[in-house]
């Protein structure tokens, strides 16, 4: 093939004139400043050049980057999104993005990326490249942290179309959490049905469901379900325990007590269940048998505190004197000095009159604390009762010896007015007499000396 110089010549100058017309002289200028950082002189050769022509995106989106970087952060944002109006583009609004991005603007941030999406779903560009499904979780991200859950929720479940089984199995938890914060329950108790029915709902799934299962109408399904789980799984505590939940929710407590019996059945030395079962006697307001069945379970040998410790809280409860008499004597005998153990023997034997005993043991506290008022006044009570008066008031002398109380006092000289006894023998009353005695004497000398002074 024979070329001549001069049709080479004509190529080349072809090409120098495309070149000039695709990257004009500003640009080219231009990026040689931007390529060695200097700033200025870039801004003003991309300036001129977008004022050659206004619609050059090219020339725009080199004017944002340089104005960008020179901190002009306005008006970088201006152009960006002029540069967009101009011309939609993968890379353009990947430019928008970043710059939303780094100059952290969130609410526009948002609208960029929604612009994004419609421009791939207006050309059909599907979301399932690379770029595609990092501008989705992107998005879902953003939707998150600004709590616009309706588009979160709309976002994942486009995420979903492309991913793969074990990425969608992965992200199931999120799409339960946002129908939920959407209040979307019905399609919640859907989703989790369709994966306890495949066999592949993890057991916090399948709580949910059994959580959700009375307002949305599954009881029976839930039933059913849990009573198989705990026959294929009888060794896991933790299926029993959400089965006879279940049931006490239901409030169908006949049931849960069958279920617990054939539970223990399984585990007969375990206390810490026999424990559990206990508590839930006591909530299901079964007190009586939570008794008998406390009382079983120490005569055949359980050792825990907590039977005794609760077999008696019951009692109190329930205000079983006859149970309470003997334990509270017990401690009594063990420990007089116990007052708050003391205090419910004396209102057990009041209550059943044995004022016999209650004497004993108030004589005994007496003694313990002979300055208690309270014990004394209930020691003379019961003395006062049985027709022994002096036994009564030498109680009462005793204990205002030690403590002088007032009231105390008035109602022992009440006594002496009233009674035909000598005089008190209580020591403080003496010594009150006393010096009312040597006050009077000391007056009478006064006035004798007075009047021996007059008669000088």
């Amino acid at each position: 093939m024979n070329i001549k110089w001069w049709q080479i010549t004509i190529f080349v100058a072809l090409i120098l004139i495309a070149a000039a017309a695709i990257y004009p002289t500003n640009l080219r200028t231009g990026w040689m400043f931007q390529e060695n950082s200097e700033f200025l002189k870039a801004l003003t050769s991309f300036g001129d050049a977008v004022k050659k022509n206004p619609n050059d995106y090219r020339a725009i989106r080199q004017l944002a980057e340089t104005l960008q970087a020179v901190g002009r952060i306005d008006e970088a944002g201006e152009l960006y999104e002029r540069m967009i109006e101009i011309r939609e583009s993968e890379k353009n609004y990947s430019l928008l993005v970043k710059y939303y991005i780094w100059s952290e603007q969130p609410q526009k941030l948002e609208k960029a990326y929604e612009g994004w999406f419609k421009y791939r779903e207006i050309l059909g560009i599907t979301f399932n490249d690379n770029e595609g499904k990092q501008l989705l979780r992107d998005l879902y991200t953003l939707y998150i942290q600004e709590q616009e859950f309706e588009k979160a929720l709309e976002t994942l479940k486009e995420i979903r179309k492309y991913e793969t089984a074990d990425e969608a199995h992965r992200n199931f938890a999120d799409l339960i959490s946002l129908y939920e914060k959407t209040d979307n329950l019905k399609m919640v108790v859907k989703l989790l049905r369709e994966r306890i029915d495949q066999g592949i709902a993890t057991d916090k799934q399948v709580d949910k469901f059994v959580n959700l299962a009375k307002i949305s109408g599954n009881e029976t399904y839930t039933k059913s379900l849990l009573i198989k789980d705990v026959k294929a799984n009888p060794e896991d505590d933790f299926r029993w325990k959400r089965l006879v939940d279940f049931q006490t929710r239901l409030k169908e407590f006949n049931l849960a007590d069958h279920w617990y019996q054939l539970w223990m059945k399984l585990k007969p030395k375990d206390e810490e269940l026999k424990k559990t079962y206990i508590d839930w006697l006591m909530y299901s307001e079964n007190e009586n048998k939570a008794i008998e069945f406390i009382k079983k379970v120490l005569k055949e040998g359980g050792s825990d505190p907590f039977f005794k410790r609760t077999l008696v809280e019951l009692y109190e409860w329930n205000n079983v004197q006859d149970e309470l008499l003997p334990i509270y004597r017990k401690r009594f005998q063990k420990n007089p000095h116990d007052r708050e153990n003391a205090d419910k023997l004396l209102s057990i034997l009041y209550d059943k009159k044995m004022n016999t005993e209650a004497e004993s043991v108030l004589r005994r506290l007496a003694s313990a604390y002979p300055g208690n008022l309270k014990y004394a006044e209930e020691l003379s009570g019961l003395q006062y009762q049985r027709k022994d008066e002096p036994a009564a008031i030498s109680t009462l002398e005793r204990t205002a010896t030690i403590t002088e109380n007032p009231t105390l006092l008035k109602k022992l000289g009440e006594h002496y007015m009233w009674s035909d006894d000598d005089g008190p023998k209580n020591v403080v009353i003496a010594k009150k007499k006393k010096k009312k005695k040597k006050k009077k004497n000391n007056s009478k000398n006064g006035a004798d000396n007075k009047l021996n002074d007059d008669e000088s």
